[in-house]
């Protein structure tokens, strides 16, 4: 049998040995539901980034639709993730899925959607 303890959405550390430390990701991750997460180096400082993405309209009117995420962008530091202000990065909808792909323009994130057309980012 299975128990929630929490509904936040959480890091949990492997500390080896059979040990996990469970630390709750920062406010702004705790905005909507998330589905979907991807690790890049969006700064260009050897250190990967992580870029979240969610949001669930198919819920009752008595709860009202997750629908307040807009993409969060964490970096880890000293232990903890830490919110990031992204200039021009802008999720819309029910996310799903993101990936990186690598065109001969350089990388891109494509983010896929619920009932939508993806959306595409230039990394630069």
């Amino acid at each position: 049998m299975f128990e929630v303890n929490t509904f936040e959405s959480v890091f949990i550390e492997n500390l080896g040995k059979g040990k996990f430390n469970v630390k709750a990701l920062p406010r702004e991750a705790q905005t909507s539901k998330i589905f979907a997460f991807k690790t890049i180096d969006i700064d260009n400082d050897k250190k990967p980034e992580l870029i979240l993405g969610g949001n669930l309209y198919g819920v009752s009117t008595y709860q009202g639709r997750y629908d307040a995420n807009y993409g969060t962008v964490l970096k880890f530091s000293k232990g903890n993730f830490i919110s990031v202000p992204f200039t021009g990065f802008n999720l819309e909808g029910q996310v799903r899925d993101i990936k990186g792909v690598k065109t001969k323009q350089g990388e891109i994130l494509l983010v896929s959607r619920n009932n939508q057309s993806p959306q595409v980012f230039k990394m630069k």
